[in-house]
């Protein structure tokens, strides 16, 4: 067994100085080390001795060979290759980071910065999946958070079980939270398994909900066990479509649109190949960014993406206030139709008004407006007026102030 201050080579040469085990797992642990060479400071992986096999150096070595960390930063793999003096590991970039399921419960980001992390991390596995690869073991605490800046930035770490063709199979099959519908039946019926790309898209479809809803799709049903079993792998209890489960806790699936709500039913799937693959959910989570609103209603700021659906705040289940723009002489233009036109009929006969300055639509609680007029459309900042893009769609909230040319009005 290592001890601190053990010197290791790696597969190219490097010496690599133990200096402190900082986790234990099934398979190894994991502790700070320092390069000697390059004078920078490293994570290894230092394997039992009874997963110190050829097979776990062909695995390791082939992941190292990958440069994943390289193709894509999100993605902390192994980086070089440790089988010195009967000691098997290897090294990876250090991170000094929360596990996403611990970050998640503390309720430190909001609704848009963990869209926005989903969508992070589900490119990352798109990266890993453009190989062949699956990373075998996905699940919230395998997902780093750090908070170097403003913004979380968010790490893939343990590879450990991962499959690739002409690799050999890892020896476990990922956490029963996870845990893919066919791995489970094979698990029941004693049959040998192994994870794949398809079992990771289940995987993916279960920490999708845990972060954007903020609990597991079991909530609720955890016991009794074929309770549990039925909501892993029979029926979506939390579907939008039916009456919300209570008591659970996070947010209703209801926040969710159409499109992306269709993504998890598809990610349940009991045949891999009809799950949504890792670029299908990136394209709707970068797609979903842009249609965020959150309830204005006080003590609720239940978030959701617009759509025409949204009538009623999934959580408090008031309406959706309804806008208009009040004008300086008084007069205020309710905003209640799904598309409406803006011109010098409705900004009171403005000269300087284009016939069609600027449309609005409203997708359910959210509001956009465009600008088409000749002499633009401007929202204010502070003391300054900012000119919008023509044509370019922006999300318009109460308190905005805004002028059409040279007509001011006030979003109420």
């Amino acid at each position: 067994m290592t001890t601190p201050k053990t010197t290791v080579k790696t597969k190219s040469g490097h010496t690599i100085r133990i200096e402190e085990y900082i986790q234990a797992g099934v398979q190894g642990r994991i502790a700070r080390a320092c390069d000697l060479d390059t004078r920078q400071e490293v994570a290894v992986k230092v394997f039992h001795p009874d997963h110190s096999n050829a097979d776990i150096i062909a695995r390791t070595d082939f992941l190292c060979d990958q440069k994943l960390s390289e193709a894509c930063p999100v993605l902390v793999s192994p980086v070089e290759l440790i089988a010195d003096k009967k000691i098997v590991g290897y090294t990876m970039n250090l991170i000094n980071g929360i596990p996403l399921q611990e970050f998640i419960e503390t309720k430190r980001t909001t609704f848009m910065q963990n869209l926005v992390g989903l969508a992070v991390i589900v490119h990352g596995f798109s990266k890993l999946h453009s190989r062949k690869i699956s990373h075998g073991d996905i699940r919230a605490a395998n997902v780093l958070v750090t908070l170097d800046g403003p913004v979380p930035q968010l790490r893939i770490i343990d590879f450990d079980n991962f499959s690739a063709p002409g690799v050999p199979k890892p020896t476990c099959l990922g956490d029963e939270m996870y845990l893919a519908p066919e791995l489970y039946r094979s698990v029941l019926a004693g049959k040998p398994a192994s994870p794949g790309i398809g079992s990771d898209l289940y995987s993916i479809r279960i920490m999708a909900e845990e972060i954007l809803t903020l609990r597991h799709p079991s909530a609720g049903f955890l016991e009794p066990e074929e309770m549990f079993v039925k909501s892993m792998y029979d029926q979506w209890f939390h579907d939008p479509a039916l009456p919300p489960v209570r008591g659970v806790g996070g947010y209703p699936a209801r926040i969710l649109n159409a499109r992306l709500a269709n993504l998890f039913r598809r990610g349940m799937s009991g045949d891999p190949d009809k799950r949504p693959s890792a670029v299908e959910w990136l394209d709707e989570l970068l797609t979903s960014l842009g249609e965020v609103y959150i309830c204005p209603q006080d003590n609720c700021g239940c978030p959701c993406m617009a759509d025409t659906s949204k009538l009623l705040c999934p959580l408090c289940g008031k309406p959706y206030p309804t806008l208009s723009l009040a004008l300086l002489d008084g007069s205020k233009i309710p905003i209640i139709s799904g598309f409406m036109q803006l011109g010098r009929n409705e900004l009171r006969m403005s000269n300087s008004v284009s016939a069609i300055h600027a449309i609005l639509r409203k997708v359910g609680p959210a509001v956009t407006l465009e600008s088409y007029g000749r002499n633009g459309t401007y929202r204010k900042t502070g003391n300054s007026w900012d000119r919008l893009e023509d044509q370019k769609p922006i999300v318009i909230s109460k308190g905005d102030v805004l002028r059409f040319a040279d007509v001011e009005a006030k979003v109420e």
